[in-house]
Parts: C-alpha cells; structure tokens; sequence
C-alpha cells in the first residue's frame, strides 16, 4: 500500500495543483510510519516549481525542511503515544 501511495503522490506532484498535492504529501507523512518518500517527494516540489514562487528564500527548499521537520515530529509523537490501554 505504501509504494501504491508513493506512485499516486508523485503522479499528484507532476499533474495536479499545488492545493491537491500538498495536503495529500502531508497526510502520507502523518499516516505512514517513517514516510521518508515524504521528503524525498518534498524535495521534488521544490526541485520542479520552487525556484519561481520562493526565490532566495530558506535556501530555497521551503517544502523539503517542512516534511523533514513534520517527519521528524510524527516519529516523536509516535513514540510517545501509547496505543493500548
């Protein structure tokens, strides 16, 4: 299910608009565990349109340090909820 998720996002990132793409990328990170394709997709956002909206600005990968920093949230959140009673 996770390569499934993998293809569609990238598929989501070349064809359709940012406001579909993004939340959906997001969503993988928070309901996947580790979704490092997260960030690997992010980078690849920013690699295709981020140049033009965000010149000079973080560096200029904006999306990439935003799924590193949500990636590495949900993997501290996950360790500290507990899932059984």
């Amino acid at each position: 299910m996770r390569t499934f998720a993998v293809v569609i996002l990238a598929l989501l990132v070349i064809f359709a608009p940012y406001w579909l793409y993004l939340p959906a990328i997001f969503a993988g990170i928070i309901y996947f565990d580790l979704f490092v394709e997260g960030i690997v997709l992010g980078f690849f956002v920013d690699l295709l349109y981020g140049r033009a909206l965000y010149h000079g600005f973080l560096l200029g990968f904006p999306f990439t340090i935003a799924s590193v920093v949500l990636v590495c949230v949900s993997v501290f959140v996950r360790e500290k909820i507990r899932l059984y009673a």
